[in-house]
């Protein structure tokens, strides 16, 4: 086993040393001078060299880099162009808020999902089966930062059971720091209940159905001893490594919770550090992040996970769910409704009625028509982010698999420091880089989403060019071009295509996060995200300004997760 932790270490390194250039890399892409910044209002040039000099920025890019890694190895991660503090200090401070977040989420994620999978194992077909299954499609297509919103309506401002914001060391006041964490804790571990839901319940209908399982109920062991302790006992392993893997996500996931409830952890420091272009306290939090990430990736692999889990079959519904919205979007030019721009100073923020179905927002917009015609930047934005990535990362990942050798192993390499980066962090960064708006939030959408393309076609192509077919194909003399044109890449689509339903949804929450940050679409141009963003201000006078575009991403998203979830039991071979 040490040999095997030792070797998987190995193999991290070059991973690292690629996450390390990346991370270096984002002061690139992100927007601004920062010594423009640090000056004030002293802009003599004279001003900014000495500021240049000082902080080494007037040296060559390589240079900068291999004193800023020198500094990394040392345990230095420079200081903040802000507030002159050491990113470690800031990040030794922040951590441990971040943490108790994660941990908490977690203790919700596992107490409601392992619980609810094992239910739906050993009811399999049932109603309850099915209510679980829907519950964990639903938990996985609610933008949190929307349920956020909601449970400050809900519990902070309607019932007052909760504080609404702010955050108290667990080592100052414990009470304090547990009521100030509930809600963005069951917010962050929504979506990790309905994962850990459904790999438990497809781990627990392998295991139900093996032969000693049989065995046991032979000998008139009752149904809960089955279940508990021969069950679930050697059902737990893939669960446990899923959990490590999913802690590992929970440092990059908090990063719009704590943003909603004003946790000042990693998240909230590395939103703000983007804003603020302080670029050392950017580069020292998303190396931590890809470390931890690539940490717990290590735990995973070496408790050995590798399990798919199981989707439902309910593509119809899916079907029926995204059709509707697609017409709506389409329709909405020859539609009966309201100029989606067009205000009203008498109509300000009116509550559903029969003029405004949906209400009215905060300068007498109809939010009905607002909508629809924001179901076009939604619905094109996933579509076109899910474009990007395919048509970059499915040619380099059937180049990295058919080669092989060390083409596969630089892609790979640079792969996993993609992968290491958190999705979301790198979407901001690259979205500020080119500028707010629709068209350059789906370009960082879909760049960020090219690895997931990549690590997948390049593993179907490994298991597919050993097949007889293509040795017979290079038998006859085809070249490398024909052989992966003609034979290898038709025979991968089906998993590209389930992917690429799957990750549709993934890129429409991200649209809309990106939107709610300011850096999608942009006003007055409708965005379901950007309604949120302003809908988070009127939540006591107008709450309805907030359920609408909540809901439709939720609908939107659970549609595409059912059809990604039937085109994988319809393709997958062993159910024909």
């Amino acid at each position: 086993m040490l040999i095997y932790i030792a070797k998987r270490l190995m193999v991290a390194l070059p991973t690292l040393l690629i996450v390390s250039m990346l991370v270096f890399g984002l002061q690139m892409l992100l927007p601004g001078d920062p010594v423009l910044a640090m000056a004030g209002e002293e802009r003599d040039p004279e001003t900014l060299a000495r500021i240049r000099e000082q902080l080494h920025l007037d040296d060559p890019v390589p240079v900068q880099y291999l004193r800023w890694l020198g500094g990394v190895v040392t345990g230095d991660l420079g200081t903040s162009l802000r507030t002159g503090e050491p990113v470690s200090q800031l990040i030794v401070q922040k951590l441990p808020v971040t943490i108790q977040l994660a941990v908490m989420s977690m203790i919700f994620a596992m107490l409601i999902g392992i619980p609810a999978g094992i239910i739906a194992a050993v009811r399999k077909g049932s109603v309850t089966d099915w209510l679980a299954n829907f519950v964990a499609l639903s938990g996985l297509s609610i933008p949190n930062f929307w349920l956020g919103i909601m449970l400050i309506l809900l519990v902070s401002v309607n019932l007052g059971w909760l504080p609404a914001s702010g955050y108290e060391s667990i080592f100052v006041d414990p009470v304090r720091s547990l009521q100030t964490m509930i809600m963005p804790a069951f917010v962050l571990g929504t979506g990790l209940a309905a994962t850990l839901m459904r790999h438990t319940r497809s781990s627990m209908l392998g295991v139900l159905s093996a032969d000693y399982i049989r065995t046991a109920r032979a000998k008139g062991l009752t149904g809960r001893q089955v279940v508990l302790k021969h069950s679930f006992r050697n059902a737990l392993l893939p669960v446990i490594t899923l959990t490590a893997l999913l802690f590992g996500e929970l440092l990059a996931g908090a990063v719009l919770t704590e943003q909603i409830f004003t946790i000042p952890g990693f998240g909230k420091l590395i939103v703000d550090a983007v804003f603020n272009r302080d670029y050392a306290v950017v580069q020292g939090v998303v190396l931590c992040t890809a470390v931890g990430f690539l940490l717990m990736n290590l735990v995973a692999d070496v408790l050995r996970f590798w399990r798919k889990f199981r989707r439902n079959r309910a593509a119809l519904v899916g079907g029926i769910i995204v059709a509707f919205f697609v017409l709506l979007a389409l329709a909405a030019p020859i539609l009966p409704i309201a100029d989606p721009l067009a205000t009203s100073w008498t109509a300000i923020r009116l509550p559903p009625s029969a003029e405004y179905w949906l209400g009215s927002d905060e300068i007498g917009r109809d939010i009905l028509s607002r909508m629809i015609w924001g179901a076009q930047a939604s619905l094109m934005a996933g579509v076109i982010s899910v474009a990007i990535a395919v048509v970059t990362g499915v040619p380099i990942g059937l180049i990295a698999g058919y080669f092989g050798g060390w083409t596969d192993t630089i892609i790979s390499r640079f792969t996993d420091a993609l992968l290491a980066m958190p999705f979301l962090i790198m979407a901001i960064a690259l979205a500020a880089f080119l500028g707010p708006s629709l068209t350059n939030a789906m370009i960082a959408i879909g760049l960020s989403a090219m690895p997931i393309f990549i690590r997948l076609t390049r593993a179907q192509v490994m298991s597919v060019k050993t097949e007889d077919y293509v040795e017979g194909a290079r038998a006859i003399g085809l070249g490398h071009m024909a052989i992966m044109g003609r034979y290898i890449l038709p025979n991968i689509v089906p998993p590209i295509i389930v992917q690429a339903t799957l990750t549709i949804a993934t890129a429409i929450i991200a649209e809309a996060s990106l939107s709610f940050l300011g850096l999608g679409q942009q006003a007055p141009a409708p965005s379901w995200g950007s309604m949120l963003n302003v809908a988070k201000n009127f939540l006591t006078q107008a709450p309805w300004m907030a359920w609408w575009p909540g809901a439709a991403i939720f609908l939107v998203v659970i549609g595409f997760n059912l059809i990604g979830d039937g085109l994988r039991d319809a393709l997958d071979p062993r159910e024909h």
